[in-house]
């Protein structure tokens, strides 16, 4: 009896530490994709119009896509997020307004974009995020409790803005 009392505790106790797991490595990747947006806001900023701005942009705007999918597959791979569900939909309440600055400031940038022969480039790319970026919001609101629905809405209500401007 006392082995199978042990086991059990042995069993919960690893379970927890698992889930815990995997809410951190979401936690982390969604800490990572707030980097990238900072990021990405500042090679906007810093745009001119020139090849070398429009490329930073670029290499900025593919970090962050690459970031969406490495958030996106661990998040499909979580099997317990439950227990993070709050402090997961405030990390994503946290990613609203860098999506809203970043893209406003993307769409500021649109004549400098299109004089430069940019735009098309902007427009793929800004699809693409917006593509990766609902697919993981989308992900994540099916794992926990909390809803994320408003906040994923608000980002691709951002990302459409941008797309207009670029289409």
């Amino acid at each position: 009896m006392r082995f199978s009392k042990l086991s059990v505790i042995a069993v919960y106790v690893y379970a927890a530490t698992f889930a815990s797991a995997q809410a951190s490595a979401v936690q982390t990747n969604l800490d990572t994709i707030s980097g990238d947006l900072a990021a990405l806001l500042t090679a906007i900023n810093s745009f001119t119009g020139t090849l070398a701005g429009a490329l930073a942009v670029s290499a900025a705007a593919s970090t962050l896509q690459t970031d969406y999918e490495t958030a996106l597959t661990e998040t499909n791979a979580a099997t317990d997020l439950e227990s993070e569900s709050a402090a997961l939909a405030a990390a994503v309440q946290a990613l609203v307004p860098p999506h809203a600055d970043g893209l406003a400031a993307l769409v500021e940038k649109e004549p400098l974009f299109e004089a430069g022969g940019f735009k098309a480039l902007v427009l793929a790319q800004v699809q693409t995020l917006s593509s990766d970026s609902s697919q993981l919001w989308a992900a994540l609101d099916s794992k926990i409790s909390a809803d994320i629905s408003s906040f994923a809405s608000t980002i691709k209500d951002s990302y459409s803005a941008a797309i207009a401007a670029y289409s």
